[in-house]
């Protein structure tokens, strides 16, 4: 597996990790009490897991720029 596949990867799983996200928002909609705190807090950690994915796919694209379009210093 090349760069370009494992960014695809990443990018396919944060495609997955965005569809659970929907789904939990749609629960949180009618959750209450301890169910919709641990929705939230499923929520805020599945946002920071799409963060992580988004810039490593964005990173792995762009790992042969001298400098990456997302700010990413790439060693010569």
């Amino acid at each position: 597996m090349n760069l370009q596949e494992l960014a695809v990867e990443y990018r396919r799983t944060a495609e997955q990790v965005e569809a659970r996200l929907a789904r939990l928002k749609e629960e949180q909609k009618t959750a209450r009490g301890e169910e919709s705190l641990l929705l939230e807090g499923r929520v805020a950690v599945l946002y920071a897991e799409l963060l992580d994915l988004r810039k490593i796919s964005a990173y792995l694209t762009h790992y042969w720029e001298k400098e990456g379009r997302h700010g990413f210093p790439l060693e010569s």
